[in-house]
């Protein structure tokens, strides 16, 4: 079962990165029917060297035909995505569409961004097209259909005076309240401009492209005009999807929480943990999360989803407990105890998921939680790996593009660290002396129990966040060894105590939105402290392939079990060579520059409409432009050009050159300046503000 699980994973991610589907899936069918013609052979042979292994050759023919199942699958769901996507000669068009808001939106900068699930399309004519964008809508006249529906991400500028703030009219869009057209669920006639899904391509940059792929959306663009209800004859009268359903409660429950809590000063966290909204978590906070290695915290992942289960089982516990005492005549036709907390605590812990946003790592902990809870009930024993590749199999099977992603990679191998190396260390029994008492031995215990799975992620993680270029903290481990439970017994708790009395009551009754954001202050308190020590730890170069394995021997020797002393010398002398490995590299480079053969060489970044250009010669290195701020939280400076320098070797420039004050090339010079040290700026027009 696991050879075969490997093999279909295998097959799917092998399609992954791929740059042509067409050649794929002619090789795939024709190694399929291949391996059909061997089994035909094998089962008519009357070898007697075939006959003997019979039983082996089919198993291997399994493994690889699971394989190409799985590349297959993958091949023909990219295919099928790839086709239905928005054509080239529609991008740029006024086109008038017709759906169904999918989720609650974001803030974008100055704008909102949702999903639009479009069921028709159709052209502008001429004389709606040359109307102003408030016109469109109400007097639009269709030219021709379009065949076009699936998912689409717009974004939607709040026109002028529609929002207001006390009695100040901004027309940026807020995440303090979305328009009430924005509601998941609405039915909307829009005007809308859209492009094929496409992002910035540059080295070590996010791949957004495979992002919207890896999330089905079909086209992007933004909304002309208002939003416009669509009219009762012409609306879908299916029922909405569970997802859609789960995003309308989601989006009456956040607004109710934010008229209950106008006076917290937390409530961007509670939202956070208790429905998987992060909209109202503030950047400095996030860089506090960031500069401590504790990101997933305030991320909805297996560990909450874990803390959930516990939970809820201890709860189905006491509620079985309590209906056989209240009702014992029905305790001989009641199922076993074991049974009902399972249960109880799977389908709880689904629909914490669910309504927290169904990300990957919650998809991942479901599915490992489901295998365990099948085995339990079928009283078959399923390994922790089979178990792991279960969920491995699941999460492909739904998004075969996952791996696309870091938090594919990060939460998956996090959990195969802490599966294959988490067991703690065991120590041998010694005699109690006078000042080891029982209680101090309990404690010391309960210590390491805990303390050592933290070491154990720490260190299985390094690797994974160099390849993606995240820089390590080094306090992660303790400051997890302090939140992690603080988060557990307390905060979480508290912040699903706050969502549900908002949900079932309508408003906070109980206070308990109060009792969470004191919790969430001590959290702020805590974060604050660890980031001001600002150890954060990144190569200051790409390292190479010989310093990735000398990063994995370093690995290897802290969590093989070879004895603790052991491991410790082994870690602390790879770490040393490894660094040491990454200076010598430095210092090569810079000894050697002066001889070599002259060069020079040009890279333009992709920045959309602006310009970014790196020049490098042997020594030296200048960048001429930076790309534009979108927003307060995105600029080219930190999402484009520190990534791609790093990729390229660049630690340093001689001369940032900024040509003029326009935002398409000045947008991004804070984030360059705050990532890489330049020796020299020379800026041009009015650009010296």
């Amino acid at each position: 079962m696991r050879l075969l699980l490997s093999a279909f994973c295998l097959g799917i991610l092998s399609v992954t990165w791929a740059s042509s589907l067409a050649h794929i899936v002619l090789w795939l069918l024709w190694l399929l029917g291949l391996q059909i013609l061997t089994a035909i052979l094998v089962v008519l042979s009357r070898s007697a060297f075939i006959g003997a292994h019979k039983s082996s050759i089919a198993y291997l023919l399994a493994v690889s035909a699971a394989f190409c199942g799985g590349a297959l699958f993958h091949a023909q769901t990219a295919d099928n995505q790839l086709s239905r996507q928005l054509a080239p000669s529609l991008e740029g068009i006024p086109l008038l569409i017709e759906g169904r808001v999918l989720n609650m939106p974001t803030v974008a900068g100055a704008a909102y961004r949702f999903q639009f699930d479009v069921s028709a399309a159709c052209l502008l004519s001429d004389a709606s097209k040359t109307k102003r964008p408030s016109e469109t809508v109400a007097s639009a006249d269709c030219s021709a259909h379009i065949p076009f529906a699936g998912k689409v991400l717009l974004s939607y500028y709040v026109p002028r005076g529609l929002v207001e703030k006390g009695s100040v009219s901004t027309h940026e869009a807020t995440p303090l309240e979305y328009p009430a057209k924005l509601k998941p669920g609405t039915f909307l006639q829009l005007v809308v401009k859209l492009n094929r899904p496409h992002g910035f391509s540059n080295p070590g940059g996010f791949d957004y492209e495979a992002f919207l792929f890896r999330n089905k959306i079909l086209a992007k663009g933004y909304v002309r005009g208002e939003l416009t209800a669509a009219l009762e004859s012409e609306m879908d009268k299916t029922w909405p999807s569970l997802s859609v359903l789960i995003e309308q409660r989601r989006f009456d429950i956040r607004k109710r929480l934010l008229e209950s809590s106008a006076n917290a000063k937390n409530t961007g966290i509670v939202l956070a943990l208790g429905l998987g909204d992060s909209s109202l978590v503030s950047q400095s906070l996030w860089n506090q999360l960031r500069a401590t290695g504790t990101t997933h915290l305030l991320v909805v992942s297996g560990l909450h989803v874990g803390m959930i289960a516990v939970f809820l089982v201890m709860v189905s516990r006491a509620l079985w407990r309590i209906c056989l005492v209240c009702l014992p005549t029905a305790a001989s036709r009641a199922p076993h105890c074991i049974k009902f907390c399972l249960w109880f605590s799977l389908l709880g812990t689904a629909g914490f998921a669910l309504f927290t946003g169904w990300s990957l790592p919650t998809q991942r902990a479901v599915a490992m939680l489901t295998v365990f809870a099948v085995s339990r009930l079928s009283s078959r024993r399923f390994g922790v790996i089979t178990g792991l590749l279960f969920a491995l199999t699941f999460v492909l099977v739904l998004s075969p593009l996952a791996a696309t992603g870091s938090g594919f990679w990060l939460s998956f191998v996090a959990v195969s660290v802490l599966v294959l190396f988490a067991a703690p260390p065991q120590r041998p029994p010694i005699e109690e002396s006078v000042n080891d008492t029982p209680l101090l031995s309990r404690f010391s215990a309960r210590t390491r129990q805990f303390a050592f799975p933290q070491i154990v992620v720490t260190l299985g993680l390094i690797l994974p966040l160099l390849v993606f270029g995240v820089r390590v903290s080094l306090l992660a481990p303790i400051i997890n060894l302090l939140a992690i439970p603080f988060l557990t017994l307390a905060l979480l708790p508290a912040s699903l105590l706050a969502v549900l009395d908002v949900a079932l009551l309508g408003q906070s009754a109980l206070g308990a939105i109060v009792i969470a954001d004191f919790l969430c202050d001590q959290l702020v308190r805590l974060l604050a402290v660890g980031a001001e020590l600002n150890l954060l730890w990144e190569p200051q170069v790409t390292p190479s392939i010989a310093s990735y394995l000398v990063a994995f021997v370093c690995l290897c020797a802290c969590l093989v079990p070879i004895g603790w002393r052991a491991r410790c010398v082994c870690g602390m002398w790879t770490v040393m060579l490894g660094l040491n490995n990454l200076d010598w590299r430095s210092e090569a480079q810079a000894g050697e520059c002066n001889q070599a053969q002259p060069s020079l060489r040009l890279d333009q970044l992709d920045v959309g409409q602006g310009l970014a250009l790196i020049i490098r010669t042997n020594c030296h290195a200048l960048l001429y432009d930076t790309g534009a701020s979108l927003s307060a939280e995105f600029e080219m400076g930190s999402a484009v050009i520190r990534p791609a320098l790093r990729v390229l070797g660049i630690n340093r420039l001689d001369r940032l050159v900024i040509s003029h004050a326009d935002n398409d090339h000045a947008g991004g010079a804070v984030g360059v300046l705050r990532s890489v040290a330049v020796a020299d700026i020379h800026v041009g027009g009015y650009a010296e503000n």
